[in-house]
């Protein structure tokens, strides 16, 4: 957490680009910038890539620092085409030995293809193999793995042990998580990241939506004046663009063995129901610094430390709530800061 920006955040040089399109305050935005940040440190190895964020067009905007300079139509068309394919964000081989030692439905079909449920031991394999041939410089695989689930603890769904799934999965039912991220990929086009990254956000009725950003918490109340569950009067609303740069920007959180429980950075699950925090800092940093801050042990405190966290460079912690306002599907809230 050493790193500090050569100049200060508010002089803006050739090296930076204000992502405008992407609002702090919104979580599934906020998990977009840090897809972004991934995408564009892979991208330019031999450039110096960082994220910090700054105010701009009424709220906290990521500003992204690349040196040498980059333009904007270089970087949409750059990060449009480091999007990691279906097969890199989910490991192929794990998918294929859960599906076989996974629940079957009478036509002997897999109850868990697409799902993020894996057994333990094949997950725990998996994993091993994926750590062994990890090096320091090239371990997307584990950590994409990492960020997926944990053999550290276990779900029993409907009598099978099952990986211990991250809590970004919103999916319900017969909703498939890697069904969805499949379909979202397919939409991936320099219109779709620009649009994200710029805005203002186009909203796309009949595409997917992984339900991060607080848009779709507020479709899901009885008390409106369209049905909920009407699918033509009260349809879906997703930001592709958004949506697949936030889902890789799940890397940074991966889950974290702790004694007997499964953690993520971020995520609390004890105190006064369910949330999701996550920082606002200043100084441009890089992935490495942007990987510890996330897990800075400050921010899982109530209330937090300001000044121990401002020394770190972070100027605002939001939260959001993980509600279930139609009783099945979970959603984000709208941010408060805390």
């Amino acid at each position: 957490m050493s790193e500090m920006p050569d100049t200060n955040i508010g002089d803006r040089g050739d090296s930076d680009l204000v992502l405008t399109g992407l609002d702090g305050a919104n979580p599934l935005a906020f998990l977009a910038a840090l897809g972004t940040l991934r995408i564009a440190t892979r991208a330019w190895p031999d450039r110096r890539v960082r994220l910090g964020w700054t105010i701009a067009e009424g709220g906290w905007r990521p500003l992204l620092r690349v040196e040498p300079g980059v333009t904007r139509e270089e970087l949409v068309e750059v990060i449009t085409a480091g999007i990691p394919s279906e097969e890199e964000l989910f490991d192929t081989e794990l998918r294929k030995r859960s599906e076989e030692a996974g629940p079957k439905n009478k036509r002997g079909e897999s109850r868990w293809a697409d799902k993020l449920r894996f057994p333990p031991e094949v997950f725990r394999e998996r994993a091993l193999v994926r750590a062994r041939h990890a090096m320091i410089d090239a371990r997307d695989a584990v950590d994409y793995l990492a960020a997926l689930a944990s053999d550290a603890a276990v779900d029993e769904v409907a009598g099978h042990e099952a990986a211990r799934r991250t809590r970004f999965d919103f999916t319900a039912g017969q909703q498939s998580y890697i069904e969805m991220a499949r379909s979202l990929l397919a939409l991936a086009s320099e219109g779709s990241i620009e649009n994200a990254l710029f805005g203002p956000w186009d909203y796309l009725t009949g595409v997917f939506s992984l339900r991060w950003d607080p848009l779709d918490e507020s479709r899901q109340y009885a008390l409106q004046a369209v049905d909920p569950t009407n699918a033509s009067g009260n349809p879906i609303l997703s930001v592709p663009g958004a949506n697949i740069l936030g889902l890789i920007g799940l890397v940074y959180f991966p889950l974290i063995p702790r004694g007997r429980v499964v953690e993520q950075p971020g995520f609390d699950w004890s105190r006064g129901g369910r949330s999701f925090r996550w920082p606002i800092w200043s100084p441009p940093l890089g992935e490495a610094a942007v990987a510890a801050l996330l897990s800075l042990e400050e921010l899982r405190h109530d209330p937090i430390p300001r000044d121990d966290v401002r020394e770190r460079g972070v100027e605002v912690v939001y939260r959001s709530w993980i509600v279930q306002p139609s009783g099945r599907y979970r959603n984000f809230t709208p941010a408060e800061a805390v």
